[in-house]
């Protein structure tokens, strides 16, 4: 018997990445998954680049609006 996953990546955009993962979990899956987005590069002289991500959150890939208000929100933490 196998499990299902927690996390499903569904779609990667050219500076995108989207996830679908149980709603109930979003406080912990959220940080868990920028933890492991985030991959230093080595630079020379010992220097180390790391690329930040922003994360949001919402029902559909539109931008939160009065018109959509299940969209896209800037992610924060617990949003009740």
């Amino acid at each position: 018997m196998t499990s299902k996953p927690v996390v499903t990546g569904i779609f990667q955009d050219h500076d995108a990445l989207t996830f679908i993962y149980p709603e109930e979990r979003e406080e912990e899956l959220v940080p868990l998954l920028l933890k492991e987005l985030i991959v230093p590069v080595k630079l020379r002289a010992g220097r180390q680049l790391c690329i930040p991500y922003d994360v949001e959150v919402g029902w559909n890939k539109a931008k939160a609006t009065e018109d959509n208000p299940n969209g896209l929100i800037e992610y924060t933490g617990y949003d009740g």
